[in-house]
C-alpha cells in the first residue's frame, strides 16, 4: 500500500501542476486529496463546486445525474 499511495501522491501533484492553469481562487487545488479506498488509493477533489466533477451517469428513473466517484488522472 505504501508503493500505492507514493503513486497516488505523485499523480496528485501532476493535477495540482495542471489545475493551477485554470483556476482564481484556489478552491479546486485546495480540495484535492489523495483518499484510500480498499484496493488502493484515488485522487479526489472535494470541492463540490469544481467543474472536473465525474456524475458517474444519468439515472433513467430518477431523471437525474448519479454522483460519481469524483477521481482525477494524471
Amino acid at each position: 500500500m505504501g508503493v500505492l499511495k507514493l503513486e497516488a501522491e505523485e499523480r496528485k501533484a501532476r493535477v495540482v501542476a495542471k489545475a493551477a492553469l485554470h483556476v482564481e481562487t484556489g478552491a479546486f487545488i485546495a480540495g484535492l486529496k489523495v483518499h484510500r479506498h480498499s484496493k488502493g488509493y484515488a485522487i479526489v477533489n472535494l470541492d463540490t463546486l469544481a467543474a472536473h466533477k465525474n456524475w458517474g451517469g444519468w439515472n433513467e428513473r430518477a431523471g437525474r445525474p448519479i454522483d460519481g466517484i469524483r477521481a482525477c488522472r494524471a
